[in-house]
């Protein structure tokens, strides 16, 4: 038993023990005062700098679009916190250090105490709060996919190839991990281009899209302006998009009027406005979006670019509004508040130009088609109508039944209707503040309208009459009274007799008569010897002009003949001539534009030269359709020598115009695009006329059949030549061409004399293509290169390359041409999109590399060549091909290289093509055509197989010596595999013209083809063909949406039996098509059935069934046919309604029908699907 004291002494030592250490702490709070205060700020420092690091990962994260863990904001939440609770216990420890005991000097031992405690807390729990900061790793986590975004319209997408381009470029920025936002410039709703139809578009992604500018920037810049400008400039440009009421019209408008404004005060100035503004109600336009627009045209700070806004609201809407009409109204309208007079129309066409340039910066106009037209929003196009009819006095009413109310246009100044189902015009049109008069009946349905004799009599003061399609038979006499008439347009009108418009002499300048029924020009047309401009252009039914009629008009700039006419008259002494002679036009020394057409070159004069023509179409031996713009010359069967100097003049020679001095000619400047074809010419060019045609885009030479060279080089130096604008580039059927711009060597002979030889390389470096983007060269038999060696694009130097431009490039029937490019020495820089080469038989490879020494096979190897925007590569009738790219040794050995093609999708082939890519790496094609060789066997070897994983399109024609499309041996399922899975992705699949095809494989294709995808199937002109497949194999077909079978000659069936399963099973019985809709069968003369076994078949979407000149089949199959009710064609597009198939063929089968289709029946509309350019619109 323990002694009671030793207890007791135990108890009291652990009691005094626990006091001691209690007191011993307590009084260390005390004594330790200053150290745990240090600490406590020691840790609130780790702390911070710990919550600086989370905090650079959540920055990073959210740059990344990625969503922030919970765990990681609430930690940065209690950092906060601790750090605010440590500096509010810091503030009161300040206080309190400045405190005494009661009124002696002595510290406040008691507010030291506590402090020190609370500091020793608080460094605990920040410890502990850091620690878990030192532990966050991953701060964030990848958002969810937001929403798709639907967009309503009215009618399905459709891919024009305007769009592809568009958004292409936005599905690759949508990869881009570092694009943080994507913007698609235009204006919704508009067809610029025609894809987006939307007033709003926002593109989402997995990754933030950030509007702003990075923290950082937006910290300098308020540092910068010192008041927090930047925030409240942004505020304010929210504001005003607000007020737009999100359409995006308005948007633009806006921010292109205030694009400019670098301060704040203009963004103010512009809310205030738009809040502030009148609001105008217009039917089906938000009134905000109306002030906003308006506020836009207020901002104009031109009034040229005011006029012309409001004039294009005069066109119908979503028209196509020529900058040729704009001039004309714009010449026209020189007394109704034109800023300026101008002298010319050439220079009207430039201001006009840049007005409408302001007018689209601003995003008031559209650009569409081509620079020559503008568009105008319909939304726009209605405030525009709204602002004129109120500031200007416009009246613009179209879809009109009825003419206006005379009290509704008495005092305007602008009137355009374009009447619809409109009875008649008033008799008399009283407006006498009208000074520009635009009617349009071209849509009026009901029997032409008849304008009355004395309907301009109450308009004297007008100045622009524009009328088309308004019959005028005969003209109004009241029309002969617009003394102050500028400008007539009498378009697309009926006219007889225009005699009387020798009455409008005083003023007229702009005559139109475009597309209207004019027969004859009478000579009183040239007394109106002011005109400026007389537009002819489609009066298709003009015969005659009256002989000195187009030489009276002296003052004319623009003349616009039609180009059918065809009555020019030589000049001869001979017979006195009635009709109009080309010399007349000699006379017109002002003419700037001309558009002719002569179709006999022999009736041109001696000195047939225009030296000052800014634009013009000139055709010269032939007709041109299709060309409205530009400077066009169109040659055939033209054989003078020097031709374009002839038509432009001499570009050395000055000639004295007037008296007035001495000019170089300038058309040649002006020359876009010219076109030279069956004329004897031995060269195009000299080289000064070369070096003057800044503005080519397009040269086309055809059948020239004398022609050696292009550019000649006699009696002028041989000097470089750039044509910087030249896109395209055809050179066809000209056999003795051996050069384009030939170099001159200097040789001596052995004689001593001195002798120059052109080389023989297509180009050389004397002349340069920076701009071309295609190049066709066909049947130019005598070259043996195309480019001389070391002239191809290098990257480094790609602003002085021969052609850093091109993109498509197609060469055929080039006898003598050993390769396509030679000696290139960085094949990096060739980055063309599509290239097709044909019938060269002598070409070994595509691209010769620049050779290097002691090549070996193993060297080349090693070498990958990649084409980095290849899409279409066509390689047929390539007799000696050995190779795509390779180096050659000193003996002439061939070295193949490895090439890529990463974006290859359209690959044209025949046997020796194939060769050709022996080396090429794994293809990811959609598209594949094999046609074309009477030796090989097969089709598709399995090398060739293993590349078509991707295909979408699969064309086989013209193999005259195959005898299978797919070869399989040397390609087994692996361990593990279900299928090999070659052309899972084939859609289309299309033979034509095998003679010798026995059968699709030469084996069971089970496991080694998948064919799930495929919709289309077009079979035709295979003879020897006896059936298509077993029924495993069509029962793999679910996809199969048209079938179409023709001229198999021997098929007695579609489908066979399984090899060695004669007897079908009950389970196994039923083949289903179930997506199939179209099954054609033409053509089959051996045809007994669809099937030789006993299998049901189920066709539950079939449409149309196609059964042309298949004599024999007297049942479908000899299973059952379960079908809807469809269509049965057997003559043309005649139909009938049928629900027993088998039924229905044993009934026309005892009737003898089938033998009595004639050939003209044969044709129908099955017959879209029988080639493989129209499968490509499914």
């Amino acid at each position: 038993m323990s002694n009671p004291l030793v207890v007791v002494d135990k108890i009291v030592e652990y009691f005094v023990g626990k006091v001691c250490q209690s007191v011993g702490r307590h009084v260390g709070f005390l004594f330790h005062y200053k150290r745990n205060v240090k600490n406590l700020k020691d840790e609130k420092n780790n702390l911070q700098q710990q919550r600086s690091n989370v905090q650079e990962k959540v920055d990073q994260a959210e740059h990344h679009g990625e969503a922030i863990d919970n765990k990681v904001s609430d930690w940065l939440q209690e950092a906060d916190k601790a750090s605010q609770g440590v500096d509010t216990f810091m503030d009161v420890k300040a206080v309190k250090e400045n405190m005494h005991c009661f009124n002696f000097s002595c510290p406040d031992y008691i507010s030291h105490y506590r402090l020190s405690k609370q500091a020793e807390k608080k460094a605990v729990s920040i410890k502990q709060l850091a620690e878990k900061g030192v532990e966050i790793g991953i701060v964030s986590h990848p958002r969810e996919d937001p929403p798709e975004l639907e967009i309503p319209s009215s009618v399905d997408y459709e891919d024009f190839h305007s769009r592809q381009k568009v958004f292409k470029g936005i599905a690759e920025a949508l990869k881009d991990s570092n694009v943080n936002m994507i913007g698609v410039y235009g204006t919704g709703g508009v067809v610029s281009p025609p894809s987006l139809q939307v007033p709003k578009m926002e593109f989402q992604s997995k990754k933030k899209c950030k509007a702003e500018k990075e923290k950082d920037e937006e910290e300098e810049e308020e540092e910068r302006e010192g008041n927090g400008t930047c925030h409240s400039l942004r505020d304010i440009a929210w504001a005003v998009c607000k007020e737009c009421q999100g359409l995006s019209v308005a948007i633009y408008a806006l921010g292109a009027a205030l694009k400019n404004a670098n301060d704040m005060h203009a963004w103010k100035d512009a809310l205030h406005k738009l809040k502030n503004s009148k609001i105008k109600d217009i039917e089906g336009i938000d009134p905000k979006v109306y002030a906003s627009l308006k506020w836009s045209y207020d901002r104009l700070q031109s009034e040229d670019a005011k006029s012309c806004f409001l004039l294009c609201c005069l066109f119908a809407e979503d028209a196509e509004i020529s900058i040729d009409d704009l001039v004309r109204h714009y010449m026209a309208g020189r007394t109704s508040g034109r800023s300026q007079i101008l002298d010319t129309l050439e220079q009207a066409l430039d201001r006009v130009s840049t007005v409408v340039h302001t007018l689209k910066s601003c995003c008031l106009l559209l650009d569409v088609r081509h620079k020559h037209v503008v568009k105008m929003h319909d939304v726009v196009r209605d405030v525009a109508i709204s602002i004129a009819e109120d500031e200007k006095s416009f009246l613009v009413k179209h879809g009109v039944r009825y003419w206006p109310e005379k009290d509704s246009y008495k005092h305007c100044s602008v009137i355009s209707l374009m009447p619809q189902e409109m009875g008649e015009f008033p008799n008399e049109l009283v407006c006498l503040n009208l000074h520009t008069l635009r009617l349009d009946c071209s849509a009026n349905n009901k029997l032409p309208l008849q304008v009355p004799d004395m309907f301009f009599s109450g308009t004297e003061n007008l100045l622009a009459l524009d009328l088309n399609g308004v019959p005028m038979l005969p003209l109004p006499a009241s029309l002969a009274k617009l003394a102050k008439l500028h400008m007539l347009c009498l378009n697309k009108c009926k006219l007889g007799d225009i005699a009387i418009l020798k009455d409008l002499k005083d003023h007229l300048e702009i005559l139109s008569l475009r597309g209207s029924d004019i027969e004859v020009l009478p000579e009183e047309v040239g007394e109106l010897t002011l005109l400026r401009l007389l537009d002819m252009t489609n009066c298709d039914s003009l015969e005659m002009i009256q002989r000195g009629v187009i030489s009276k008009l002296v003052l004319l700039e623009e003349l616009y003949m039609p180009m059918t006419f065809n009555q020019w008259e030589g000049t001869s002494v001979e017979r006195e001539i009635s009709n109009v002679s080309l010399d007349e036009l000699m006379s017109l020394i002002h003419l700037t534009t001309l558009h002719i057409c002569i179709k006999d070159p022999a009736l041109l004069p001696k000195w047939f030269t225009f030296e000052n023509l800014a634009r013009f179409i000139i055709v010269v031996g032939t007709t041109s359709h299709g060309w409205s713009f530009g400077g066009i010359l169109r040659l055939r069967n033209f054989h003078i020598e020097n031709a374009l100097e002839f038509l432009l003049g001499n570009p050395k020679r000055k000639r004295s115009i007037g008296g007035n001095g001495f000019y170089p000619s300038t058309s040649f400047n002006h020359l876009s695009r010219l076109s030279v074809i069956n004329c004897r010419l031995k060269s195009l060019f000299s080289p000064s006329c070369a070096r003057l045609l800044v503005q080519l885009e397009s040269l086309v030479i055809r059948r020239c059949s004398i022609m050696e060279v292009v550019i000649g080089t006699e009696g002028e130096n041989d000097e470089d030549i750039v044509f910087r604008r030249l896109k395209i580039l055809h050179l066809e059927y000209l056999e003795n061409l051996i050069s384009f711009y030939p170099k001159k060597l200097n040789t001596t002979t052995s004689s001593g004399s001195s002798s120059t030889h052109a080389q023989m390389a297509l180009f050389n470096d004397k002349a340069t293509f920076p701009a071309l983007e295609e190049l066709e060269i066909v049947s130019v038999p005598e070259i043996t290169e195309i480019w001389n060696k070391q002239i191809f694009p290098i990257p480094e130097t790609a602003t002085k390359s021969f052609c850093c431009q091109l993109s498509e490039m197609t060469i055929r029937d080039c006898g003598k041409l050993i390769n396509v490019i030679g000696g290139c020495p960085k094949i990096e820089a060739i980055e063309m999109e599509s290239l097709t080469l044909d019938s060269c038989p002598m070409v070994e490879v595509v691209v010769d590399l620049e050779k290097k020494e002691e090549i070996t096979q193993d060297a080349a190897n090693n070498t990958i060549v990649p084409f980095p925007k290849l899409s279409f590569l066509s390689l047929t009738r390539l007799q000696k091909i050995k190779g795509f790219c390779a180096f050659r040794s000193e003996e002439h050995h061939v070295f193949n290289t490895q090439v890529t093609f990463p974006k290859l999708e359209h690959l044209v082939v025949d046997t020796f093509g194939e060769i050709a890519l022996t080396n090429a790496s794994e293809l990811s094609l959609k598209r594949l055509v094999c046609y074309e060789c009477d030796e090989v066997s097969t089709v598709v070897s399995p090398h060739l197989l293993r590349r078509l994983r991707f295909v979408d399109l699969l064309d086989v024609r013209r193999r005259r010596g195959a005898r299978e499309v797919f070869h399989f041996d040397g390609l087994e399922v692996g361990e593990g595999q279900v299928c090999v899975g070659q052309l899972t992705q084939v859609r289309k699949f299309y033979l034509d013209d095998l003679p010798q095809l026995t059968s699709l494989w030469n084996k069971d294709p089970h496991r080694l083809l998948g064919l799930q995808s495929l919709e289309y199937l077009t079979i035709k002109h295979c003879p020897l063909l006896a059936n298509l497949f077993a029924a495993s194999i069509a029962k793999a077909l679910g996809g199969l949406k048209v079938f179409y079978l023709s001229s198999c000659s021997t098929m007695e069936a579609v489908i066979a039996t399984d090899e060695g399963h004669r007897d079908v099973l009950d389970d196994d019985r039923e083949i289903v098509f179930p997506k199939l809709e179209w099954l054609i069968l033409k053509d089959l003369s051996n045809l007994k059935s669809f099937c030789t076994s006993n299998h049901n078949f189920n066709f539950p979407s079939l449409k149309r069934l196609v059964l042309k000149r298949c004599p024999k089949v007297q049942a479908f199959t000899s299973g059952s046919v379960r079908t809807p009710q469809i269509l049965l064609s057997t003559r043309g597009n005649e139909c009938l309604q049928i629900k027993d198939l088998n039924k229905h063929l044993e009934q026309q089968h005892l009737k003898g029908d089938q033998e009595t289709i004639l050939d003209h029946e044969m044709e129908g509309d099955e017959d879209r699907f029988s080639n493989w350019r129209n499968l490509e619109n499914y």
